[in-house]
Formats: C-alpha cells, structure tokens, sequence
C-alpha cells in the first residue's frame, strides 16, 4: 500500500508542473519485496506489479531519468502529449481545455496499461474550462469518470479510502463539483 501512495503523490506533484522528480528507487524495491510477502489476495496484479518494477529499473540504470521518462518508455509514450510529458503542459496549456481533454487521455491509457492511478489536475482542469464554456455535460462527463477510475484503481489494489489521491485536495474538489455540475447539467437541458 505504501508504494502506491508514494507513486500517486508523486503523480500529482508531477502534474503541478512545480518539480521535476527523481524516486528513490531503491526503496521502491523494498517496498515491493515487502508487498510480495503479504496474502496473494492483497496482491496488486502480477502484470502491472512486473511493469512497475520495469520503471523502476529503468531509472536505476540510467540516473537522472524521471519517473515520467521511465513511464514514456514503458508504456510507448501512452503518458505523452504533443511529444511532452503531461505534467509539461500543465502551466502553458491550462486554458486550452483540447490540450488538457489530451492530456486526460494519455492519463486514462497509462492507467490501462500500467496501472498508475491518473493525476487529478488535468481532470480538474476540464471541469473548470468546460463550466466556463457553460457545457456542463462534459464537466460531469470528466468528473464522473475520473472518479470511475479512482475507485476501479483503489478496488483493484484493495486500497483503503483513507490513502492515496481520494485524499487529496484536488480529487476532493472534483467530488464536491460534480453535485452541482449535474444540476446545471439539468438545468441546460431543461432550458434547451
């Protein structure tokens, strides 16, 4: 449970724009030994499990590699829009809600094929751009499926509610929008 807390902070930090992060990879590894030895039904996937240690390796052979560069690899670029990191585009591209629905997909396909819970900030960034538009649709289309994710992620990985991105402020905030989302939402519709 511990090293997925770690990826997820990570992951979100990341997606701030504000750090360019290096892991500790060796505790990681520890932290994944650990992880083997507790009941198979605790398990996280074997496969994702086996692709998350190929991340880490790649950042153990090759120094200075970023967890988002170990990702790129691993996932042939599935983390990458325009050719950029997400996290890259956070501060240029945040008023261009194309950018940030492509940056929602390449979150989306790293979680398939890695398994790695997507950050919260270009959902976030959706939600808000889309109420500004006043299509409040696709605010709660974003938000509902952020949150489908998240709780497929914690299911999955039979994570407790009280760890990871579910306590986070910005997942916190996709919560209390959706409510209010969905009654514009109504609204719009009812008007239309």
């Amino acid at each position: 449970m511990l090293r997925v807390a770690i990826v997820s902070v990570a992951r979100d930090q990341e997606a701030s724009g504000a750090t360019r992060l290096v892991f500790d990879s060796l505790f990681f590894c520890k932290a994944i030994e650990v992880r083997e030895m507790e009941k198979p039904e605790d398990r996280v996937e074997e496969s994702r499990m086996s692709e998350l240690k190929e991340i880490f390796e790649r950042m153990l052979t090759n120094p200075g590699k970023t967890f988002g560069e170990a990702i790129a690899e691993s996932t042939d670029g599935a983390n990458l829009v325009e050719g950029k990191q997400t996290w890259q585009l956070a501060n240029d591209k945040k008023h261009d809600i194309e950018v940030m629905e492509k940056c929602c997909d390449a979150e989306l396909a790293t979680y398939e094929k890695i398994g790695l819970v997507p950050a919260p900030y270009y959902f976030e960034r959706v939600a808000i751009l889309a109420r500004k538009l006043k299509n409040f649709e696709q605010k709660v289309a974003y938000c509902e499926k952020y949150i489908a994710v998240v709780e497929d992620y914690y299911r999955k990985n039979n994570t407790p509610d009280i760890e990871g991105v579910k306590m986070g402020p910005r997942y916190q905030a996709i919560v209390k929008r959706l409510p209010r989302a969905r009654l514009l939402a109504e609204k719009a519709t009812a008007t239309s």
